[in-house]
Protein backbone atom coordinates (compact mmCIF):
# COMPACT_ATOMS: atom_id res chain seq x y z
CA UNK A 1 0.00 0.00 0.00
CA UNK A 2 1.19 3.13 -1.56
CA UNK A 3 2.11 5.30 2.12
CA UNK A 4 2.00 9.18 2.98
CA UNK A 5 5.60 9.72 2.33
CA UNK A 6 7.62 10.43 -0.75
CA UNK A 7 9.22 13.26 -3.01
CA UNK A 8 7.71 16.13 -4.34
CA UNK A 9 9.95 17.79 -7.13
CA UNK A 10 8.36 21.20 -7.16
CA UNK A 11 6.16 23.51 -5.22
CA UNK A 12 2.86 22.72 -4.52
CA UNK A 13 1.86 25.97 -2.28
CA UNK A 14 -1.74 26.77 -2.32
CA UNK A 15 -1.34 29.73 -1.56
CA UNK A 16 0.43 29.96 -5.09
CA UNK A 17 -1.76 30.29 -8.52
CA UNK A 18 0.92 28.10 -10.31
CA UNK A 19 4.18 26.32 -9.58
CA UNK A 20 7.89 27.88 -9.61
CA UNK A 21 10.77 26.93 -9.21
CA UNK A 22 12.58 28.64 -6.93
CA UNK A 23 15.84 28.86 -4.46
CA UNK A 24 16.33 28.60 -0.69
CA UNK A 25 18.48 31.58 -0.06
CA UNK A 26 19.87 33.72 3.48
CA UNK A 27 18.90 36.43 4.12
CA UNK A 28 16.81 38.51 7.47
CA UNK A 29 13.44 37.28 8.55
CA UNK A 30 11.34 39.97 10.07
CA UNK A 31 8.27 39.94 11.70
CA UNK A 32 5.69 42.56 10.08
CA UNK A 33 2.29 43.78 11.52
CA UNK A 34 0.21 45.78 9.88
CA UNK A 35 -1.74 48.39 11.55
CA UNK A 36 -4.93 50.68 10.90
CA UNK A 37 -7.67 52.66 12.28
CA UNK A 38 -8.71 56.16 12.66
CA UNK A 39 -8.63 59.34 14.47
CA UNK A 40 -11.33 60.61 17.13
CA UNK A 41 -11.86 63.60 19.24
CA UNK A 42 -11.77 62.94 23.20
CA UNK A 43 -12.79 65.03 26.53
CA UNK A 44 -15.39 67.27 24.71
CA UNK A 45 -16.24 70.66 25.89
CA UNK A 46 -18.74 73.48 25.61
CA UNK A 47 -17.89 77.06 26.22
CA UNK A 48 -20.67 79.43 27.49
CA UNK A 49 -20.61 83.13 28.22
CA UNK A 50 -20.05 83.78 31.76
CA UNK A 51 -21.89 87.76 31.04
CA UNK A 52 -24.44 89.43 28.75
CA UNK A 53 -22.89 90.87 26.37
CA UNK A 54 -22.06 91.59 22.51
CA UNK A 55 -19.82 90.16 20.53
CA UNK A 56 -16.54 91.83 19.30
CA UNK A 57 -13.49 90.71 17.95
CA UNK A 58 -14.07 87.39 17.58
CA UNK A 59 -11.16 85.34 15.66
CA UNK A 60 -11.68 81.51 15.42
CA UNK A 61 -12.32 78.93 12.93
CA UNK A 62 -13.49 75.14 13.10
CA UNK A 63 -10.26 72.33 12.29
CA UNK A 64 -7.76 74.24 14.60
CA UNK A 65 -6.22 74.52 18.10
CA UNK A 66 -5.73 77.20 20.09
CA UNK A 67 -3.48 77.73 23.13
CA UNK A 68 -5.28 78.41 26.84
CA UNK A 69 -6.04 81.92 27.51
CA UNK A 70 -5.48 83.18 24.09
CA UNK A 71 -8.51 85.77 22.98
CA UNK A 72 -10.43 84.78 19.93
CA UNK A 73 -12.52 87.49 20.92
CA UNK A 74 -14.60 89.38 23.84
CA UNK A 75 -17.89 90.32 25.37
CA UNK A 76 -18.27 93.50 25.66
CA UNK A 77 -21.08 95.51 27.64
CA UNK A 78 -23.87 98.10 26.22
CA UNK A 79 -21.66 100.98 27.04
CA UNK A 80 -18.32 99.55 25.61
CA UNK A 81 -20.54 98.52 22.44
CA UNK A 82 -22.15 101.84 22.40
CA UNK A 83 -18.81 103.68 22.50
CA UNK A 84 -17.69 100.99 19.15
CA UNK A 85 -20.66 102.07 17.48
CA UNK A 86 -19.86 105.96 17.71
CA UNK A 87 -18.94 107.81 14.88
CA UNK A 88 -15.34 109.49 15.82
CA UNK A 89 -12.64 110.44 13.83
CA UNK A 90 -10.39 108.88 15.58
CA UNK A 91 -8.07 106.24 14.81
CA UNK A 92 -9.47 102.75 14.34
CA UNK A 93 -8.78 100.88 17.37
CA UNK A 94 -7.22 103.52 19.29
CA UNK A 95 -10.58 104.46 20.84
CA UNK A 96 -11.02 100.82 21.67
CA UNK A 97 -8.07 100.68 23.78
CA UNK A 98 -8.88 103.54 25.64
CA UNK A 99 -11.91 102.55 27.00
CA UNK A 100 -10.75 98.58 26.94
CA UNK A 101 -9.22 99.41 30.22
CA UNK A 102 -12.23 101.37 31.72
CA UNK A 103 -15.09 98.84 30.44
CA UNK A 104 -12.69 95.46 30.69
CA UNK A 105 -14.88 93.69 28.13
CA UNK A 106 -14.85 89.59 28.94
CA UNK A 107 -12.08 87.47 26.90
CA UNK A 108 -12.91 84.18 24.73
CA UNK A 109 -10.73 81.88 25.21
CA UNK A 110 -10.16 78.24 26.11
CA UNK A 111 -9.06 77.12 29.66
CA UNK A 112 -6.43 74.33 27.72
CA UNK A 113 -5.40 73.41 24.52
CA UNK A 114 -8.28 72.96 22.59
CA UNK A 115 -9.39 72.12 19.21
CA UNK A 116 -12.65 73.89 18.12
CA UNK A 117 -15.30 71.86 16.57
CA UNK A 118 -18.07 73.91 15.94
CA UNK A 119 -18.63 77.85 16.64
CA UNK A 120 -22.53 78.94 17.62
CA UNK A 121 -21.51 83.11 17.55
CA UNK A 122 -20.92 85.65 15.09
CA UNK A 123 -19.62 89.21 15.79
CA UNK A 124 -21.57 92.16 16.82
CA UNK A 125 -24.58 89.17 17.95
CA UNK A 126 -25.87 89.94 21.28
CA UNK A 127 -25.77 87.50 24.29
CA UNK A 128 -27.38 86.30 27.04
CA UNK A 129 -25.24 84.93 30.10
CA UNK A 130 -24.72 80.91 29.70
CA UNK A 131 -25.22 81.42 25.81
CA UNK A 132 -23.53 78.60 23.93
CA UNK A 133 -20.08 79.83 22.34
CA UNK A 134 -18.44 77.13 20.64
CA UNK A 135 -17.83 73.45 21.08
CA UNK A 136 -14.19 71.95 21.12
CA UNK A 137 -12.14 68.85 21.98
CA UNK A 138 -9.04 68.98 24.64
CA UNK A 139 -8.07 65.68 22.82
CA UNK A 140 -7.16 64.24 19.20
CA UNK A 141 -6.59 60.20 19.55
CA UNK A 142 -4.95 58.54 17.09
CA UNK A 143 -6.85 55.04 17.99
CA UNK A 144 -4.97 51.56 16.18
CA UNK A 145 -6.24 48.28 15.50
CA UNK A 146 -4.98 45.05 15.91
CA UNK A 147 -5.70 42.11 13.89
CA UNK A 148 -6.35 39.02 16.26
CA UNK A 149 -3.60 36.72 14.36
CA UNK A 150 -1.15 39.56 15.54
CA UNK A 151 -1.75 40.56 18.96
CA UNK A 152 0.41 37.71 20.38
CA UNK A 153 3.39 40.39 18.95
CA UNK A 154 2.39 43.24 20.67
CA UNK A 155 3.38 44.68 23.43
CA UNK A 156 3.63 48.52 24.91
CA UNK A 157 6.86 50.16 24.25
CA UNK A 158 6.87 49.08 20.48
CA UNK A 159 7.90 51.71 18.08
CA UNK A 160 6.20 51.76 14.82
CA UNK A 161 5.59 53.80 12.03
CA UNK A 162 2.16 55.57 10.67
CA UNK A 163 0.58 57.80 7.64
CA UNK A 164 -2.50 59.09 6.53
CA UNK A 165 -4.16 56.14 4.14
CA UNK A 166 -4.87 58.72 1.62
CA UNK A 167 -0.85 60.21 1.73
CA UNK A 168 1.81 56.98 2.22
CA UNK A 169 4.30 59.27 1.31
CA UNK A 170 4.50 61.23 4.53
CA UNK A 171 5.60 58.61 7.19
CA UNK A 172 5.96 59.39 11.23
CA UNK A 173 7.44 57.22 14.10
CA UNK A 174 5.62 56.82 17.75
CA UNK A 175 5.43 53.86 20.45
CA UNK A 176 2.72 51.67 21.20
CA UNK A 177 0.93 52.37 24.93
CA UNK A 178 -2.18 51.66 26.51
CA UNK A 179 -2.39 47.87 24.47
CA UNK A 180 -5.48 45.88 25.25
CA UNK A 181 -7.27 42.97 24.40
CA UNK A 182 -11.28 43.34 22.91
CA UNK A 183 -12.27 40.72 24.75
CA UNK A 184 -10.61 39.46 28.02
CA UNK A 185 -11.75 36.55 29.89
CA UNK A 186 -13.41 35.26 26.71
CA UNK A 187 -12.43 31.95 25.02
CA UNK A 188 -12.70 33.79 21.44
CA UNK A 189 -10.04 35.08 19.57
CA UNK A 190 -9.42 38.47 20.19
CA UNK A 191 -7.80 41.62 18.30
CA UNK A 192 -6.38 44.17 20.33
CA UNK A 193 -6.37 48.15 20.29
CA UNK A 194 -4.54 51.02 21.50
CA UNK A 195 -4.56 54.99 21.90
CA UNK A 196 -1.94 57.34 20.68
CA UNK A 197 -2.30 61.05 21.94
CA UNK A 198 -1.77 63.68 19.30
CA UNK A 199 -0.88 67.04 19.55
CA UNK A 200 -1.46 70.84 18.08
CA UNK A 201 1.98 70.29 16.21
CA UNK A 202 1.28 67.00 14.86
CA UNK A 203 -2.25 65.83 14.36
CA UNK A 204 -4.62 64.05 11.85
CA UNK A 205 -7.99 65.58 11.33
CA UNK A 206 -10.75 63.82 13.17
CA UNK A 207 -12.54 60.72 11.10
CA UNK A 208 -9.28 60.72 9.04
CA UNK A 209 -8.14 56.83 8.35
CA UNK A 210 -4.63 55.79 9.28
CA UNK A 211 -2.65 53.06 8.52
CA UNK A 212 1.09 51.54 10.02
CA UNK A 213 3.22 48.73 10.20
CA UNK A 214 5.65 47.65 12.99
CA UNK A 215 8.73 44.85 13.03
CA UNK A 216 8.05 43.29 16.52
CA UNK A 217 10.80 40.62 15.62
CA UNK A 218 14.08 40.60 13.01
CA UNK A 219 15.94 37.54 12.84
CA UNK A 220 19.42 38.05 10.74
CA UNK A 221 20.89 36.45 8.19
CA UNK A 222 18.83 32.65 8.33
CA UNK A 223 17.66 30.60 5.48
CA UNK A 224 14.82 31.61 4.39
CA UNK A 225 12.21 29.82 1.40
CA UNK A 226 8.56 30.75 0.54
CA UNK A 227 5.95 30.35 3.84
CA UNK A 228 3.68 28.52 1.23
CA UNK A 229 6.39 26.19 0.15
CA UNK A 230 6.09 24.12 3.27
CA UNK A 231 3.29 21.47 3.59
CA UNK A 232 2.38 20.55 6.79
CA UNK A 233 1.53 16.97 7.38
CA UNK A 234 0.58 15.63 10.77
CA UNK A 235 2.37 18.34 13.05
CA UNK A 236 5.67 17.44 10.74
CA UNK A 237 6.68 20.24 8.07
CA UNK A 238 8.25 19.26 4.54
CA UNK A 239 9.90 21.13 1.78
CA UNK A 240 9.75 19.96 -1.45
CA UNK A 241 13.41 20.21 -3.06
CA UNK A 242 15.20 19.65 -6.43
CA UNK A 243 16.58 16.11 -6.59
CA UNK A 244 18.57 13.93 -9.49
CA UNK A 245 17.31 10.98 -10.59
CA UNK A 246 18.99 7.60 -11.81
CA UNK A 247 16.78 4.76 -12.80
CA UNK A 248 12.82 5.03 -12.46
CA UNK A 249 10.04 2.14 -12.40
CA UNK A 250 6.21 2.46 -12.20
CA UNK A 251 6.69 2.29 -8.10
CA UNK A 252 10.36 3.77 -7.23
CA UNK A 253 12.67 5.54 -8.47
CA UNK A 254 16.68 6.25 -8.08
CA UNK A 255 17.88 9.29 -6.24
CA UNK A 256 21.52 9.54 -6.96
CA UNK A 257 21.55 13.23 -5.56
CA UNK A 258 19.79 15.94 -3.51
CA UNK A 259 18.54 13.74 -0.45
CA UNK A 260 19.95 11.65 2.38
CA UNK A 261 19.31 8.07 3.13
CA UNK A 262 16.48 7.49 5.77
CA UNK A 263 15.13 11.42 5.45
CA UNK A 264 11.92 12.08 5.89
CA UNK A 265 9.67 12.96 2.78
CA UNK A 266 5.86 13.49 1.95
CA UNK A 267 4.34 12.48 -1.40
CA UNK A 268 1.24 14.44 -2.22
CA UNK A 269 -1.91 13.26 -4.75
CA UNK A 270 -2.43 14.18 -8.01
CA UNK A 271 -5.21 16.62 -6.92
CA UNK A 272 -2.48 18.65 -4.61
CA UNK A 273 0.07 18.86 -7.47
CA UNK A 274 -2.07 21.38 -9.60
CA UNK A 275 -1.00 20.47 -12.74
CA UNK A 276 2.59 19.31 -12.06
CA UNK A 277 3.56 16.26 -13.83
CA UNK A 278 4.87 13.18 -12.09
CA UNK A 279 8.22 11.62 -12.83
CA UNK A 280 8.17 8.65 -15.93
CA UNK A 281 9.52 6.03 -16.33
CA UNK A 282 12.99 5.81 -17.88
CA UNK A 283 13.39 2.35 -19.47
CA UNK A 284 13.11 1.56 -23.06
CA UNK A 285 10.09 0.18 -24.40
CA UNK A 286 12.20 -2.88 -26.01
CA UNK A 287 12.37 -4.36 -22.72
CA UNK A 288 9.21 -4.26 -20.85
CA UNK A 289 9.74 -7.32 -19.23
CA UNK A 290 12.50 -6.78 -17.78
CA UNK A 291 11.79 -3.65 -16.85
CA UNK A 292 8.83 -4.96 -15.24
CA UNK A 293 11.15 -7.69 -13.21
CA UNK A 294 13.57 -4.71 -12.05
CA UNK A 295 10.68 -2.89 -10.34
CA UNK A 296 8.88 -5.63 -8.96
CA UNK A 297 11.86 -6.47 -6.87
CA UNK A 298 13.17 -3.31 -5.82
CA UNK A 299 9.46 -2.54 -4.64
CA UNK A 300 9.67 -5.47 -2.41
CA UNK A 301 13.09 -4.84 -1.37
CA UNK A 302 11.79 -0.84 -0.44
CA UNK A 303 8.76 -2.21 1.21
CA UNK A 304 9.74 -4.95 2.76
CA UNK A 305 10.68 -4.27 6.26
CA UNK A 306 14.62 -4.21 7.31
CA UNK A 307 15.59 -7.78 8.04
CA UNK A 308 16.76 -8.51 11.42
CA UNK A 309 20.46 -10.19 11.97
CA UNK A 310 19.83 -13.88 12.78
CA UNK A 311 20.84 -14.94 16.17
CA UNK A 312 24.25 -17.31 15.75
CA UNK A 313 24.08 -20.98 16.63
CA UNK A 314 25.15 -22.09 19.85
CA UNK A 315 27.72 -24.78 19.59
CA UNK A 316 26.37 -28.10 21.99
CA UNK A 317 27.94 -28.68 25.27
CA UNK A 318 29.59 -32.06 25.47
CA UNK A 319 28.08 -35.35 27.06
CA UNK A 320 29.79 -35.10 30.61
CA UNK A 321 30.06 -38.80 30.66
CA UNK A 322 31.53 -39.60 27.18
CA UNK A 323 35.20 -40.44 26.96
CA UNK A 324 37.46 -38.99 24.93
CA UNK A 325 40.49 -42.03 25.57
CA UNK A 326 42.84 -43.48 28.16
CA UNK A 327 43.61 -41.95 31.20
CA UNK A 328 47.39 -41.64 31.17
CA UNK A 329 47.34 -42.16 34.93
CA UNK A 330 45.46 -45.22 35.24
CA UNK A 331 47.46 -48.31 36.73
Amino acid sequence: MRQALGLVLLFCAHNLSAQQPLEVRRGDLQVRVNLEGTVVVDDIIRLRAAVDGRVEDLNISTGSWFPPGQTLGHLANKEMAAILDSHNTTEPGVMEDRWRKVYEPTPISCPSDCYVLRVFIKNKEWLKPKALLFEAAQKITMVGRVRPEDVGWIKDGMDFQYWRADDPSKKYKSRIAGFVLDIQGEKAEPGGSFTLKMSPSHYFEPDTRWEGVIVPLVKPNVLVVPTGAIIDYNGTAYLPIKVSTGMTTRELTEITAGVQEKQDILVLDDAALKGAMRHQLQYSDTQPHAAADVEKKVQQDYLKPEKEPKPKKLKSLPDPDATYGDDPYAQ
